[in-house]
């Protein structure tokens, strides 16, 4: 036998290949012949995710672009709608600090693998970005919260945000075995609080949203007619999406009638407190002989009354003012209440707003959540034997309204920002 091959030229392709006899069967990296080994790697990377990532709140950025000024990048009804729960597998780079001219920059930074399909789940059930003009992803801006790391920290500080910068599905070498497309990576840096809407530094819980005054009854009687206004609570705020009619009946006193997703209150004889009060029992789906409720179960229907919000009085025996029953920034509802149908419009308040804190549950009241350390210039003022100035803080407000106010920075002195004989430990500039 010979030792070389000595019948290569003999020998045609298709006669030792099949798959150049037959090119249907070879083609081994086809993303159209791998369908079910791509439904493998899908699985196999939630259930990594779901095993071995933790739990994160999740906050979208609503910045919209058509209505923002896109000359100056601004958008005046931008804000944070959040949390959403889900789970993420995190990789954190801590104490990555920089020096510049500015003093210590803390640059923490993270990265994240979320699984597609889990993720726009989640959020698509949660937020309409549609209306938004988004894509339902994650993007840049967006905010991440370790809440699993804020249980249990020292001296009552919160758990640590970081905002999105890169979102990224495709690269070969790591995220798309046999070409499919399973998993989003996400990099972001730690957020440095500013007080934006839908995001607060303190540690007040989060706030149920509220219309306040939405309902002045005053004059309906002496105005005579019947009255009918409308209310819609979207299922993100607890309600239904349903539109309820409530309608005053000026000649109905006991045992009125009311249609399908309506609520009739007989209005005949009665004063303007009355009907007032008769609109919170409605509202919140009390039975009373002059309240007809149209539906018979579900929103609309006698011990449920509108789903999703209570009705109290208001500012007077003639206001009524409503409170989303879901907490969160879930109640922020624009137009949720439409104006009467009537001789009189008898409302005054047509959204649902709430001042929401509750980011960080038990969070520091100061500016240190860039890096809880002195070292950086920021003062942990929780910690025993440490001071800050009086522009170093967040306003200590101690009523609801004023609670979540920003610090005026325009108002403040340079003195008084940067006090060096109080801040014994800063490093000039650091803050800004």
């Amino acid at each position: 036998m010979p030792l070389c091959n000595e019948n290569t030229s003999t020998c045609t392709p298709d006669q030792i290949f099949a798959a150049t006899a037959i090119p249907a069967c070879g083609k081994f990296v086809n993303p159209g012949n791998l369908q079910c080994e791509q439904l493998v790697y899908n699985q196999a990377f939630s259930d990594l995710i779901n095993n071995y990532g933790i739990p994160i709140s999740y906050y979208i950025n609503t910045f919209n672009t058509l209505s923002a000024d896109l000359l100056y990048g601004q958008e005046t009804t931008q804000k944070f709608f959040g949390p959403i729960e889900m789970q993420m597998y995190i990789e954190l780079a801590d104490d990555a600090i920089s020096l510049t001219k500015f003093g210590f920059d803390p640059g923490d930074e993270f990265t994240a693998f979320v699984h597609i399909s889990s993720f726009t789940t989640s959020v698509s059930a949660e937020f309409d970005y549609f209306s938004h003009n988004q894509s339902i992803e994650p993007k840049s801006g967006d905010l991440i919260s370790l809440s699993a790391l804020g249980c249990d920290r020292p001296n009552g500080r919160g758990e640590v945000v970081y905002q999105i910068t890169e979102r990224m599905d495709q690269d070969m070498s790591v995220l798309n075995p046999i070409l499919g497309h399973y998993v989003y990576r996400l990099r972001g840096k730690r957020f440095n609080y500013s007080f934006e809407n839908g995001l607060s530094a303190d540690s007040d819980p989060p706030t149920n949203a509220k219309a306040v005054d939405a309902i002045n009854v005053d004059g309906y009687i002496a105005g005579g007619g019947d009255n009918q206004f409308f209310i819609t609570i979207p299922e993100v705020a607890g309600g239904s999406a349903t539109r309820i009619g409530i309608l005053l009946d000026i000649s109905a006193s006991g045992s009125p009638t009311a249609s399908t997703n309506q609520i009739t209150i007989g209005a005949s004889g009665e004063t303007d407190a009355a009907v007032a009060a008769n609109i919170i029992k409605a509202i919140n789906g009390t039975a009373a002989s002059r309240i007809a409720y149209g539906n018979s179960s579900g929103d609309g229907s006698e011990g449920v009354g509108v789903k999703g919000i209570t009705a109290a009085e208001g500012s007077s025996d003639v206001q009524i003012t409503f409170t989303v029953s879901t907490p969160g920034t879930a109640g922020d509802i624009e137009g949720a209440i439409e104006d009467s149908e009537g001789a009189i419009n008898l409302v005054a308040v047509n959204d649902f707003s709430c001042r929401c804190g509750g980011l960080r549950p038990a969070s520091e009241p100061v500016n240190e959540q860039i890096y809880d350390s002195t070292f950086s210039g920021i003062l942990s003022t929780t910690l025993a034997g440490q001071v800050s100035s009086k522009g170093k803080t967040y306003p200590n407000n101690t009523s609801n309204e004023n609670r979540h106010q920003p610090y005026s920075i325009d108002n403040v002195s340079k003195e008084d920002v940067l006090d060096m004989s109080v801040n014994d430990t800063d490093i000039y500039g650091s803050y800004y």
